[in-house]
């Protein structure tokens, strides 16, 4: 997935969210690319698959900045009895948790828009008040790309079982989308 070498040296909005977005669509192609049992086969103990990444990172995109940041009420799927349901995806077709992803991006990239770098979380109560949205972004950009490291394996593992074609990567990089560094 080729970087936008132009925005590597604009402004620090700009690189914030080429960053981010960088991060975010590699996520999503990653997980597009598998088909549901692929995408939901546990190859690790714990409750991480492909498509709970995806499902987890739409969870957190709307947490930070639809609830945190903006302070729009948003009711998490996890909750203090099962803080991993953001991870369950059942029987959700892997196509609707790509779409359902795709929305919390899009909503967060308006909300994003519309305020400045300075702007603090209007919902603070869990946070210190100093929660800018510069802040966030940051975190987010952390976040995704931690997860696109686990993703990564993920379809490494995967690969070791299927063809590598049938888990859309080559080398442990989507196939058909070179990662360059625009150096």
């Amino acid at each position: 997935m080729p970087r936008s070498t132009e925005q590597e040296f604009a402004d620090e909005r700009a690189i914030l969210r080429s960053k981010l977005d960088f991060h975010r669509k590699l996520a999503r192609h990653r997980v597009s690319c598998l088909g549901d049992e692929q995408a939901k086969a546990r190859l690790v103990p714990s409750l991480t698959t492909p498509a709970g990444i995806l499902s987890h990172l739409a969870a957190v995109e709307r947490y930070w900045f639809v609830k945190v940041f903006d302070g729009q009420p948003w009711v998490p799927p996890w909750s203090a009895d099962d803080p991993d349901a953001d991870w369950r995806v059942g029987d959700v077709p892997v196509s609707q948790i790509v779409a359902d992803y795709a929305d919390a991006v899009a909503t967060a990239n308006r909300i994003i828009a519309a305020h400045d770098l300075e702007e603090r979380a209007k919902d603070s109560s869990r946070f210190d008040a100093g929660v800018t949205l510069r802040w966030i972004l940051v975190h987010m950009i952390e976040e995704t790309a931690q997860h696109n490291g686990h993703l990564d394996i993920l379809c490494e593992q995967l690969a070791a079982v299927h063809s590598p074609v049938d888990v859309g990567i080559d080398g442990g990089r989507p196939s058909s989308t070179p990662i360059t560094t625009g150096r």
